[in-house]
């Protein structure tokens, strides 16, 4: 999962940082979540 959280930010950090759209936002919300339920499966 570390990996992929990287691969995540550098994706995000190309430069369309400004123009978010809420569509992208409600996505990376939702991808958040399920990567918090993971987590706490996998403690």
């Amino acid at each position: 999962t570390v990996t992929a959280g990287g691969r995540a930010q550098s994706i995000g950090r190309r430069g369309k940082v400004e123009q978010l759209s809420p569509e992208e936002e409600e996505k990376r919300r939702i991808r958040r979540e399920r990567n918090k339920m993971a987590a706490a499966k996998c403690r």
